[in-house]
């Protein structure tokens, strides 16, 4: 059955969205967040308000309109416009932002000194500085990701490029072959990369939690 549903192909789509949107979404995401924290250009009161209004609308308010644009783009059933819309988060900008406003201004200096510009002084000083930050975003971004169902139920209708939570909603839906095995391997297989990346980055999680407990 689970070879059926191709649920091993639809787990692989999924790990693939998910990591390119979290790589892409922590790039984008933690320079705006940047941006809002440490610069000063017009208007950056109002985009950040904006961020904030943003962050209360639920995505069930949203997800239509951006149907309508990315099909009006021809980007529908397609994976770029599947993953771009998600890109970027205002959870995440407002997060990174919170988290640079308190990043220590003195090692940025020292950098400029040393001969760092903006841009090298962010990835050689700022990020390896805030992994924490960085992974704890990353998890939260994944998980988002790889739980999503209502967007691709109406972003995809290749069978090829469905998400695994789709495959999943699949096979319970299947009213000629249940087989609770079936289902609880299904499930465990689903389950499996979470609980890896736990394990592989809870130090990251831990640090985190109390360094932020020391501030």
């Amino acid at each position: 059955m689970l070879g059926f549903y191709n649920i091993f192909g639809n787990l692989l789509n999924s790990l693939i969205y998910a990591s390119v949107t979290v790589v892409f979404g922590l790039t984008i995401n933690s320079l705006a967040g940047y941006a809002l924290a440490r610069f000063v250009f017009p208007f950056k009161d109002g985009i950040l308000i904006f961020i904030i209004a943003l962050m209360i609308v639920p995505i069930e308010a949203t997800i239509l309109p951006l149907f309508l644009v990315v099909n009006e783009m021809g980007m529908i059933n397609t994976v770029p416009g599947y993953v771009i819309p998600f890109f970027v988060n205002v959870m995440n900008i407002f997060l990174f932002r919170q988290h640079f406003l308190s990043f220590p201004g003195e090692l940025i200096e020292s950098a400029k000194i040393d001969g760092l510009g903006e841009v090298g002084c962010f990835f050689r000083i700022v990020v390896p500085s805030s992994l924490n930050m960085y992974v704890t975003v990353g998890i939260l971004t994944f998980l988002e990701s790889w739980n999503d169902f209502l967007w691709p139920v109406m972003a995809l209708s290749n069978e090829n490029l469905m998400p695994i939570q789709v495959a999943l909603n699949a096979i319970f839906s299947d009213t000629y072959n249940i087989f609770t095995s079936h289902i609880m391997a299904a499930l465990t297989i689903v389950t499996i990369p979470i609980v890896i990346i736990y394990i592989v980055f809870q130090k990251y999680i831990v640090e985190g939690s109390v360094r932020s407990g020391i501030k």
